[in-house]
């Protein structure tokens, strides 16, 4: 997140930064926001506002690091909250989601300070209709591919498999 922020601060971007939640960088971020118009700092939301300002964003942003360890174990939930409500998302490039999404999110190529401010700068320059395009088709494979429907058949599949498996 301070990468993304740094970033944001050093690009030429117009539209605002909306940074929400709480943690180590809370300091940090409210004090870049006092010198930095374009960043917008606000603490802990409720739910429910957090998803409005995700819903009505420019685009979304996923500055996760990555982690082979971590990626193997663990399922990018931002991310794909993110893919399931329309918006343009910029990412960087979870290995697992990058295939089926490849040419739906804008991907940040490098999560160094200038990698990622390349990817800002490149989303602001982007034609906003065809981001939008983008996002539709993202949030509808999502809710293809990891949809209630899907899971509830995938739960169910595996719990059948339990109970035949004990009967035997």
């Amino acid at each position: 997140v301070k990468t993304l922020v740094d970033a944001f601060h050093a690009s030429n971007i117009k539209s605002k930064l909306i940074v929400a939640g709480s943690g180590p960088l809370a300091k940090y971020i409210e004090h870049l926001s006092y010198d930095d118009y374009r960043i917008l700092y606000l603490p802990q939301l409720p739910r429910e506002k957090i998803l409005g300002y995700e819903r009505n964003a420019i685009a979304n942003i996923n500055p996760r690091p990555l982690n082979p360890k971590l990626d193997n174990e663990s399922v990018p939930s931002k991310l794909l909250e993110y893919l399931s409500n329309g918006v343009p998302i910029i990412s960087s490039k979870f290995p697992r989601l990058y295939g089926p999404f490849k040419d739906d999110v804008f991907w940040i190529e490098d999560t160094s300070l200038e990698g990622m401010k390349k990817a800002l700068e490149d989303f602001a320059a982007s034609d906003l209709e065809e981001a939008k395009r983008k996002a539709y088709t993202a949030r509808m494979k999502a809710f293809e591919f990891y949809g209630i429907e899907v899971q509830s058949e995938s739960i169910n599949h595996f719990l059948t498999s339990l109970s035949s498996s004990t009967n035997n």
